[in-house]
C-alpha cells in the first residue's frame, strides 16, 4: 500500500522593503522539516533590496512561486494575492522579518491532525531591537503574558473560550500574530478572509471572526520568533497615523463585530452572559472620543480621516448622538461584571 502523501501546506510571504531581515526569514522557512511545503512570496512592488534577495533565493527542497506587483497595492491585496496563488490545502502566512523553529511546521500541522482543528495557534518568543521603546516591549509583555493565560493547559481550545477572553480583552490581541497561525484554506473562504475597512487590525478581527465560530488548537512545541523593530509595518502604520490606528480602527472593528453575520453567535453569548449593551456603550464611547479629538486638533489629515470615516460609515452618527453619561456608566458597570465573571470562570475546564 503507497503511503499517503502529506498534504501542501503554503507558505505565504507578503514583501514591501523587508530587505534588513528577508533574507533570515526565508532560510528559516527553507529549513523546515515539514516535507511538502511550496513557498509563495510576493513583493508588492519593494524600492529597497528586497527584490535582489527575492530573486536569489531558491529552496532546493520546496517550490517556490515569486511575483512582483507592478504597483504598491497594500498588504490587504498583497495577503489576498498570495492567497491567490496557493495551491495547498493549507495556508501558513509568515512576514518578512519573522523567524520560524525548523519544526514549526511539522509540530503545527501534528497538532491540526491530532486535534482535527481547522486554526492551529503556536508559541511564540518576541525579538527586541535595541531601538524598541521601553514602553513598545512593556506593551508586548503584557500581551505575551494575555496569550499565555488564554492557551494555558490548552490544546484544543473550544469557541466558549475564545468568546469569553475575547469578552475581557475585545480591543487587544490576546490570540496572536498572523505568523503564529496555520488555516485551512477553505476556512479563509468560508469567513470570507480579510476586511478591507482595517489596515492596523485586519488579522486580529480575522483571526477572532474565525476562532470564535470554529475554535482552534495550540502547539506549545511549534515556535514562532516574532521580531519588534522600528521598521516593521506594524511600527510604522501607529507612529505614521496615530488617530487612525489608536481611533478609527477600534470604531471600525466594533462596527464589524456589530454588523458582521460571522459575530451573530458572539453577539447572542453576551445577551446570554447579561453584556447585551456592551457594544453599544462600547461604540457610543469611542466615538464620541475620537469625534472630539478630530474637531480639537489643529490638523487637516486627522478631520480628513474623521470625515472619511463618516461618509463611508455614516452608522457612526447615531453613536455619537447618544448619552455620554448613560453609557460610561453603562461601560462601567459591563467591566465590573465581565473581570469578576472572568474570574470565576478560570478556574472551570472548558
Amino acid at each position: 500500500m503507497p503511503i499517503p502523501t502529506q498534504p501542501i501546506i503554503s507558505v505565504c510571504i507578503p514583501v514591501y522593503n523587508g530587505a534588513k531581515f528577508l533574507q533570515e526569514t526565508l532560510d528559516s522557512i527553507s529549513r523546515q522539516s515539514y516535507n511538502n511545503i511550496e513557498i509563495i512570496i510576493v513583493d508588492d512592488n519593494s524600492t529597497d533590496n528586497s527584490g535582489i534577495i527575492i530573486n536569489r533565493f531558491n529552496s532546493a527542497d520546496y517550490k517556490t512561486i515569486k511575483r512582483k506587483n507592478d504597483s504598491n497595492i497594500g498588504l490587504h491585496a498583497n495577503c489576498e494575492k498570495c492567497i491567490s496563488l496557493a495551491s495547498g490545502d493549507w495556508i501558513k502566512f509568515v512576514f518578512q522579518d519573522d523567524i520560524l523553529d525548523k519544526k514549526c511546521i511539522e509540530e503545527l500541522f501534528s497538532t491540526a491532525k491530532k486535534t482535527d482543528s481547522n486554526i492551529i495557534c503556536g508559541n511564540k518568543s518576541y525579538l527586541f531591537s535595541n531601538k524598541t521603546p521601553l514602553r513598545k516591549i512593556i506593551s508586548y509583555k503584557h500581551i505575551e503574558l494575555i496569550n499565555k493565560n488564554f492557551t494555558k493547559n490548552h490544546e484544543k481550545i473550544s469557541q466558549a473560550r475564545v468568546a469569553d477572553f475575547f469578552t475581557k480583552y475585545i480591543l487587544g490581541n490576546f490570540l496572536g500574530e498572523p505568523s503564529c497561525f496555520l488555516i485551512k484554506k477553505e476556512t479563509i473562504t468560508k469567513y470570507s478572509g480579510f476586511n478591507t475597512d482595517l489596515t492596523q487590525l485586519l488579522d486580529y478581527e480575522f483571526y477572532a471572526r474565525t476562532t470564535l465560530n470554529e475554535g482552534l488548537a495550540y502547539s506549545n512545541q511549534a515556535y514562532i520568533y516574532f521580531r519588534v523593530h522600528t521598521n516593521s509595518e506594524t511600527y510604522r502604520n501607529t507612529k505614521e497615523n496615530l488617530f487612525r490606528s489608536r481611533n478609527i480602527e477600534y470604531i471600525l472593528m466594533l462596527l464589524i463585530i456589530k454588523n458582521n453575520e460571522h459575530y451573530n453567535n458572539f453577539m447572542n453569548f453576551l445577551d446570554r452572559i447579561y453584556l447585551s449593551h456592551y457594544i453599544n456603550s462600547l461604540l457610543v464611547i469611542r466615538t464620541k472620543q475620537a469625534s472630539l479629538l478630530a474637531n480639537l486638533k489643529d490638523n487637516d489629515t486627522t478631520k480628513s480621516i474623521w470625515n472619511k470615516t463618516v461618509e463611508d460609515h455614516p452608522e457612526i452618527l447615531k453613536y455619537i448622538e447618544k448619552s455620554f453619561l448613560k453609557n460610561i456608566a453603562s461601560l462601567i458597570l459591563c467591566t465590573f461584571w465581565i473581570n469578576i465573571r472572568h474570574v470565576l470562570i478560570s478556574i472551570k475546564k472548558y
